[in-house]
């Protein structure tokens, strides 16, 4: 696989179908029962697809208020156009930021995603993300979130 790739055949969406369903308890042997190939061929895949950076992260989906952290907010910040990307990588060094969301839009072009343990913790967060130059415009309190597979990628049934 070229590092450049940019189709994906049906074995590949067929992975990163599976793997979005449970990614955790997915084996290359469950996917390979899914997709009608063999295991070598579904683990040297989906290395081929780490090695593209198609596959990122396996990212987990966290109860925060059950691990103990009942304060999670988003934050929707304007940032320099020029700067956004930098800044988003250095707004994830500031504690309680798990994760960031860049927009293209010009206003609210961060999405900026904090959890803490008390009101004083996610404060405190909030107030170092506006030490920077950016533009706090509103936070929303999440209460849930919930995704699904990319529908693309599914295997023809």
């Amino acid at each position: 696989m070229r590092e450049e790739k940019t189709a994906l055949d049906e074995i590949e969406r067929g992975i990163l179908y599976y793997l979005q369903v449970d990614a955790r308890n997915m084996t290359d042997s469950d996917i390979s029962d899914h997709i009608g190939y063999s295991p070598t061929t579904v683990g040297t895949r989906i290395e081929d697809l780490e090695t593209a950076e198609i596959i990122k992260t396996y990212d987990p989906v966290i109860n925060f208020e059950k691990a103990g952290f009942p304060y999670r907010l988003v934050l929707f910040v304007t940032a320099p156009t020029e700067t956004r990307s930098e800044l988003a990588h250095d707004l994830l060094e500031v504690h309680g930021v798990i994760r960031i969301r860049e927009l293209l839009s010009g206003t609210e072009n961060l999405q900026i995603e904090v959890v803490g343990r008390t009101r004083d913790e996610v404060a405190e967060s909030i107030a170092a993300v506006e030490d920077t130059p950016v533009e706090l415009v509103r936070s929303e309190v999440v209460k849930n979130q919930y995704s699904r597979p990319f529908d693309e990628f599914a295997p023809d049934q």
